[in-house]
């Protein structure tokens, strides 16, 4: 990074010369892969940071100019305004890889009901639709298994954990990530170990619909109250401005 002409001196000293600040987003930045060095790098270079894993010494490079925030924001009002009273128990969406096709698998065999919109890098018109389309269908799920573990030390926390409580539906998500950093397990979404307690859980929340309502509703909550797109643009602006 140090030859990028990005983020040269000459380009840095224009930018500031015309009162533009300049803030930087991390995505996919990790301790054990450089985040350290990472952080360093922008420190004199950005005016603001934001970085989605906890796990990095953020405070230690940028002392009150950062936020540690669990995926980008999305507009709250967009899934507002999908949300439905039709609901269709599980969903399992997304791309195959990170095991995601091991759950599906394992969920036909214990004859749980759900609907899928996995698909493959390979081949991904499965996964061509709209945003609109996609968001609906997260909207009128009852619940959504998703995950993002990358390794047993750090995993970021994906930006569909923040669709789905916006969605309004109860989220599942695999152990071993960075997401307890931001929501409340058991409160906010419901942890899953393995394949197995991923369909005891399962089972647990479609016999428990009223724990389950209540689960997503935190989570919900939680999104809107401490990680909505109001806080985080005006904790920016009031730093850079």
């Amino acid at each position: 990074m140090n030859d990028s002409p990005i983020f040269s001196t000459e380009f840095i000293a224009k930018v500031r010369e015309n009162n533009i600040a300049i803030v930087v987003d991390l995505v996919d930045v990790f301790k054990m892969y450089g985040g350290n060095s990472t952080l360093e790098f922008f420190s004199n270079r950005a005016d603001f940071l934001i970085c989605h894993n906890s796990r990095l010494n953020v405070g230690k490079y940028f002392v009150g100019r950062s936020l540690i925030w669990p995926s980008l924001p999305y507009p709250e009002s967009f899934y507002l305004e999908r949300h439905s009273q039709e609901r269709h128990g599980l969903l399992i969406p997304g791309a195959q890889h990170r095991g995601r096709q091991y759950y599906v698998k394992y969920a036909k065999r214990h004859g749980l009901e759900f609907f899928d919109s996995l698909f493959s890098r390979s081949n991904q018109t499965s996964g061509q639709y709209s945003y609109e389309n996609y968001t609906k269908r997260l909207c009128k799920a009852d619940m959504v298994f998703t995950n993002g573990y990358k390794n047993r030390r750090e995993s970021q926390v994906i930006g569909r954990v923040s669709e789905v409580m916006l969605a309004k539906s109860a989220l599942l998500y695999e152990s071993g990530s960075d997401i307890d950093y931001f929501f409340s397990p058991y409160s906010d979404y419901v942890p899953v170990i393995n394949l197995a307690d991923f369909v005891d859980k399962v089972n647990y929340l479609i016999n428990n619909p009223l724990h389950m309502e209540k689960i997503a509703q935190s989570g919900h909550a939680t999104i809107l109250n401490k990680f909505s797109t109001s806080k985080f643009w005006s904790t920016i602006f009031k730093t850079v401005c």
